[in-house]
């Protein structure tokens, strides 16, 4: 008997029946080959699993480790390339391991599901390929292969499905037992991470494998750089659903773009409008930051994943080069004071800047920097006056050539047109002190006549009488004769003898003032960068103080001998100047000064400072001498006759005001008053301000403008007082009262215009009403002119009320006593 196929064998036995079955034996015949095909569908699926584990399991071991690595949490800090090529890798192993078992993935036939379920079962004799098999042939006993189907159709019946299970046989493909291990180490990482065990895992899977969340927190926050002084300004803050699609301008150059975001897996990348490509890094599961500067206009993008987060159109404000130029020519002065004005602008402020010399017609290194400070606001035009002290250079009195440089805080940095410049040179007045500085000067230029030059210094010292046998003068020049004679190293030697002789000339002209300068300015510098943070400003403050007290004590031995010339009678004069600086005004401004630093009013004490190195500096360029000072007398006299003319004119203008009230009331009584004493009264006070006049002019002094207007009103009250007219001559003397008030401020501002006379104790500066001005004690810090108007009016009420003739005696007396000071 052969075996028919089984692909055919359904529809022969469809075709064919048992007439002498029953329906009980078909009916059981059915059941048995509906279970089965379940049973050849459960055998299929079987092979199939087990085909894929023998090509897989290698790609689950690797799998299985590299999420026992999540767990450990060494993926988490291995770098984001890293845990990307890992990943890929093992995906890649999985493809070709497929393509490689590609034959194993076939779908398995029916005689080998069959065989596979009879062999799990313990099936004997192919049950299932009997039910689907017939006799071939028909020579058989229809009876007999009735019973053999129907015994068949029970044990299929009977065989259990879940016998029906795969069986992989790993050990001969792994016999060293390594995917028990990694299973290991899977329980065990799962264990150490706990309830973290989910973000541990995130990793695993890169980012862009997953699918982001269109919602998440975005923090951008938009930081100008410091040397603008704008603040930062939040560009969005707070949850982000969508797209960011806005557009910024006018954003200062360099401004920085500072990210947070939170949400998401993949870490977003920036999108730079140069082109530059930022990722965001990671923070935490799902926390990213970054920041970068934005130094070009165009689009920028925050990608994450496929999410589009921001699109930002840019439009930069570029910061614009810094423009320095001369303002005035620059001049120098008899104390080797190179005086240079100075012209410069910036969006943000010039940070830094210099005078460079040069030798004529070289364009190599300069020979020196000269540095120029700016206040550093920026916005507008500023010009600046510094004095530069070159007295000691070799090249002083020489034609030179010079440029202008400025850097802005950005780093832009300009440099101006050069121009030519002839480098001032000091002037000594004492022939020995000339002598030395002539021999230093020499010696500079030509080394080779070091020992000639020692020659000259010697016969200098030999005649002491020359130089008032001054000791220190002595020792210097015999010092530095014994270092040019005996000298090792030349250069050294060279540069530390001129510069005693530099010291030297520079005592005995002027007893160590230019030194003193010298000190002042190095203690500027120091405060300059103590302010900047580059230094203690403790230290500082008290170097400062020092120097300006050593230049002050200087400055007061060169006033004193000045005075040798000036009248004592000027000389006391003088000493009640009010409205000038002196030594205890300087005081207080460098204890101001430590003040604001201490209190972190950097830019206050810093604007201080440096209106306090020019009052400094003008004081050392351009110092008072006899002429001044006899100038400044000649002032103080005649501001001092005009006060008391002022009050001469009030109590003039009380007294009319009183007649002029006293005729309103006996003018019906028909009599009248005589004003011819008080129109001879108001003639000699114009004959006054005559006198005074003359001895402005004698003076070489301009007479302040207000004096004009109060000699015209003067005459105006004398003449009206003539005609009997008192009430107009009270506005006429009201008018000669404001002219003289102007002009003793116009006085009073001249007098305070520079230092006083540092050796004497000045008297404190008084307000209008007489009190002490608060602050610094220094002209500029003055009341306010309108300030004294509102003041002025406030007297001239008082005296108003003062030429009331009803007022009480007590009452006067005390308005008298407001009016003392005045």
């Amino acid at each position: 008997m052969g075996v028919v196929g089984m692909f055919d064998m359904d529809d022969r036995r469809k075709r064919s029946g048992d007439p002498t079955a029953t329906d009980g034996q078909r009916a059981l015949i059915r059941a048995a080959r509906r279970h089965a095909e379940r049973l050849l569908l459960l055998g299929r699926v079987v092979l199939v699993v087990e085909a894929l584990v023998r090509i897989l399991w290698p790609v689950a071991a690797l799998a299985t480790g590299y999420a026992a690595l999540a767990l450990f949490g060494i993926l988490a800090a291995l770098p984001s390339p890293i845990v990307w090529l890992s990943f890929h890798a093992i995906l890649a192993f999985a493809l070709w391991r497929l393509w490689r078992g590609r034959q194993l993935l076939r779908l398995p036939a029916r005689e080998q599901a069959a065989r596979r379920v009879e062999r799990a079962a313990g099936l004997a004799h192919r049950p299932i390929m009997t039910l689907f098999d017939r006799p071939a042939g028909s020579g058989f006993d229809p009876a007999l292969w009735r019973a053999h189907l129907l015994r068949a159709a029970r044990d299929v019946l009977h065989a259990p499905a879940r016998r029906v299970r795969p069986r992989f046989a790993l050990a001969g493909a792994d016999p060293h037992g390594l995917r028990q291990l990694v299973v290991l180490l899977l329980f065990a990482g799962l264990w150490l991470a706990g309830s973290h065990a989910g973000e541990l895992l995130g990793p695993v899977v890169p980012p862009e494998w997953r699918r982001e969340p269109a919602r998440v927190a975005l923090e951008a926050m938009l930081v100008p750089p410091a040397y603008t002084g704008q603040p930062a300004r939040a560009l969005h803050t707070g949850p982000l659903a969508g797209t960011l699609d806005t557009r910024l301008a006018d954003l200062p150059e360099g401004t920085r773009l500072v990210l947070r975001l939170v949400g998401g897996h993949a870490a977003p990348r920036l999108r730079l409008p140069d082109g530059r490509r930022l990722r965001l890094d990671r923070q935490a599961a799902s926390v990213f930051t970054a920041q970068t500067s934005l130094v070009q206009d165009g689009t920028l993008l925050l990608d994450q994943g496929r999410r589009r987060r921001f699109e930002i159109a840019l439009e930069l404000r570029r910061d614009m080069a810094p423009e320095i130029a001369l303002a005035a020519p620059p001049k120098g002065n008899d104390q080797g004071i190179l005086e240079i004005s100075v012209r410069g602008r910036d969006d943000y402020g010039i940070v830094s800047a210099a005078v460079r010399l040069f030798e004529k017609g070289r364009k190599d290194a300069p020979f020196a920097t000269l540095p120029l400070r700016f206040s550093g606001e920026g916005g507008r035009d500023e010009t600046i006056r510094h004095f530069l002290d070159l007295a000691a250079d070799i090249h002083a009195g020489e034609e030179v050539d010079a440029d202008l440089v400025a850097e802005d805080a950005a780093g832009h940095r300009t440099q101006g047109r050069r121009f030519a410049l002839k480098l001032p040179e000091r002037r000594f007045h004492h022939p020995v002190a000339r002598a030395i500085a002539r021999l230093r000067l020499s010696l500079l230029r030509h080394h080779e006549q070091a020992p000639i030059i020692a020659a000259g210094l010697d016969a200098l010292a030999r005649r002491p009488g020359d130089f008032d046998h001054r000791l220190d003068v002595y020792s210097a020049l015999r010092a530095a004769v014994w270092r040019l004679r005996f000298m090792h190293r030349p250069r050294e030697t060279i540069g530390s003898a001129a510069a005693l002789l530099w010291e030297t000339a520079l005592a005995l002209e002027d007893d160590g003032l230019s030194l003193a300068m010298k000190d002042l300015r190095d203690a500027f510098e120091a405060m300059d960068s103590a302010l900047a943070g580059e230094g203690d400003p403790a230290k500082a403050a008290a170097a400062l103080e020092k120097a300006l007290a050593g230049f002050m004590q200087g400055l007061a031995m060169r006033q004193l001998r000045e005075t040798a010339q000036v009248p004592l009678a000027d000389l006391a004069g003088l000493l009640d100047t009010q409205g000038a600086m002196d030594a205890r005004d300087v005081r207080g401004i460098a204890e101001e000064i430590a003040a604001m630093m201490r209190a972190g009013r950097k830019d206050e004490a810093r604007a201080l400072l440096a209106k306090l190195r020019r009052m400094m500096e003008q004081a050392a360029a351009h110092p008072l001498n006899a002429e001044d000072l006899q100038r400044m007398a000649a002032a103080a006299r005649a501001g001092r006759s005009l006060n008391r003319l002022k009050r001469a004119q009030e109590d003039l203008r009380d007294r009319t005001a009183r007649g002029a009230l006293l005729q309103g009331l006996l003018k019906d009584a028909g009599t009248s008053l005589d004003f011819t004493p008080a129109a001879g009264e108001q003639k000699s006070l114009e004959e006054r301000l005559t006198k005074i006049l003359e001895a402005l002019k004698t003076a070489k002094l301009p007479p302040p403008p207000g004096l004009a207007v109060a000699r015209k009103a003067m005459g105006d009250a004398r003449r009206t007082l003539e005609s009997r007219a008192p009430a107009s001559a009270i506005v006429h003397q009201g008018e000669a009262i404001e002219g003289l008030a102007r002009a003793i401020e116009d006085l009073r501002g001249r007098q305070g215009s520079g230092l006083s006379l540092s050796g004497a104790v000045m008297p404190p500066m008084n307000d209008p009403m007489g009190r002490r001005v608060p602050g610094l004690g220094v002209k500029d810090l003055a009341l306010p002119k309108n300030g004294a108007r509102a003041v002025e009016q406030l007297v001239n009420e008082v005296r108003r009320r003062l030429s009331d003739p009803n007022l009480g005696e007590e009452e006067r007396a005390y308005l008298k006593s407001l009016l003392t000071p005045y």
